[in-house]
This record gives C-alpha cells, structure tokens and sequence, in this order.
C-alpha cells in the first residue's frame, strides 16, 4: 500500500510541479524523516531550511482558523536542501510542490528560479521558493 501510494503522490508531484522539474529541480521525498534542523536527509546529508506541518493543521483549518506554519517566501541558494515534515493527516500542496500526509518532502535545487503556487498552510493562501545562485 506505501508503493502504491508513492507511486501516486509522485505523479501529482510531477503533474503540478512539472516546470519546477523542467528547470532543473530534483525531488526527493521520503517518509519518516526527522524534523529537527540540520537532521540527515534521504542522501545523507543535512537539511539546510526544516520546517514542520503538525498533527492537527487539517482539523484548525476546517475550523477556520488560519494558520502560518510557513513563510509566504522561502529563499535559498542552488544546492541547499529544504525539508518539509508533514506530520498531519492529509496532504497539502505547497507552492509548487506536494507533500502527502505523514510524509517528508527533501528539496535540493539543481538551479536559480522562482517557484510558485498556492499554500493553505500561509494566512495569504499562496507560497514561493526563490533560488539564487
């Protein structure tokens, strides 16, 4: 069941993220991971930005209650590593990315560009990631 679901969480990754891949970015995602900064990524190295989705976000948002549990703009240079836990029950789509329920998202940038895409985990409701060289 964890393959097939991998499976299909990597081909909604690579459906809505399909200009971030064309420019360069590599994904890797991996369940489990630990959330605290500079943590060992799925290559062994570490986590250059970590952030965290707790248990509990899905339900506060039914609620309407808004969250910020990211910044609206994550800045980073080519070849750092961001990780995104997600320890909630349901998954979101931030920016331009997926992360499923109870999964990890490890992002390392293969090049410069601007990356962008809705967020409901930011009070504005949207999400980039600027790359810098």
């Amino acid at each position: 069941m964890l393959h097939r679901t991998a499976v299909l969480v990597s081909a909604a990754v690579l459906a809505v993220s399909g200009a971030a891949v064309a420019a360069g970015v590599v994904l890797t995602r991996a369940p489990g991971l630990p959330a605290a900064p500079g943590a060992v990524d799925v290559h062994g190295g570490h986590a250059d930005l970590s952030y965290v989705i707790p248990a509990g976000t899905g339900a506060r948002l039914d609620r309407g209650v808004k969250v910020s549990l990211l910044p609206g703009r994550i800045v980073a240079r080519v070849g750092q590593v961001i990780r995104i836990v997600n320890h909630d029950d349901r998954g979101y789509l931030l920016g331009p990315f997926y992360v499923g329920a109870r999964e990890t998202l490890s992002q390392c940038f293969t090049s410069a560009g601007v990356f962008k895409g809705m967020c409901p985990v930011h009070p504005d409701g949207r999400m980039e990631f600027v790359v810098r060289d």
